[in-house]
C-alpha cells in the first residue's frame, strides 16, 4: 500500500503515536515517540502495534496470554482497542481506583495485577496509564508506573 500524505493511514509510522498532543499538554520529551517512557502518549490502536511487537519476542501461540492493564477510570475505546487486536476480553484488566488516589490507578495495585498474572503463567505487557480522564479528570502516577513496567513488562 501506498502512504498517502496529510491522511492518518494505518500504514503510516506516525499512525499510533500523537506527538502533537504531547506536545501541546507541554510533557517532557520522554513522552514522545522517540522518548524512554514505558507508557507514552498514544492513541489506544498503540494497543495493536504493541501486541504485534511482544509476540514477535515472544512467539504468536502466546496472544491469548497477553494482559493489558489500565484503571476502571480509562475511556472504554481501550476495550475495543483490545478485542481489534484480538486480544481476551477477560485480560483486559480494569484495576479498582478509589477516592483515596484521587481515582488514580494506584502502583500498590498495579504491581499487585501483575504480579499475579505472571505467576499464573500470563503475559504482561501493556498499560495504558491515563493523564486526565472524562469523568473525573484522575491522573495515574506515570512515574511510579514507568517504574513497575520498567521492571515488570
Amino acid at each position: 500500500g501506498k502512504i498517502l500524505p496529510r491522511v492518518t493511514h494505518w500504514q503510516s509510522p506516525n499512525y499510533f503515536v500523537l506527538d502533537w498532543l504531547a506536545k501541546a499538554l507541554k510533557l517532557p520529551h520522554d513522552f514522545h515517540s522517540t522518548g524512554e517512557v514505558v507508557g507514552k502518549v498514544v492513541d489506544n490502536s498503540c494497543l495493536v502495534g504493541c501486541s504485534g511487537k511482544i509476540l514477535r519476542t515472544v512467539g504468536k501461540d502466546a496472544l491469548p496470554k497477553l494482559v493489558t492493564y489500565a484503571s476502571d477510570q480509562t475511556h472504554s475505546s481501550l476495550l475495543k482497542a483490545c478485542q481489534i487486536g484480538g486480544l481476551n476480553p477477560e485480560l483486559c484488566r480494569s484495576l479498582k481506583t478509589d477516592v483515596s488516589t484521587n481515582y488514580a490507578l494506584s502502583p500498590e495495585v498495579f504491581s499487585e495485577a501483575v504480579s499475579r498474572d505472571i505467576a499464573s503463567g500470563l503475559i504482561p505487557f501493556f498499560l495504558c496509564a491515563i493523564v486526565g480522564t472524562t469523568s473525573l479528570t484522575a491522573i495515574d502516577p506515570l512515574p511510579e508506573m514507568r517504574k513497575i513496567g520498567n521492571e515488570c513488562i
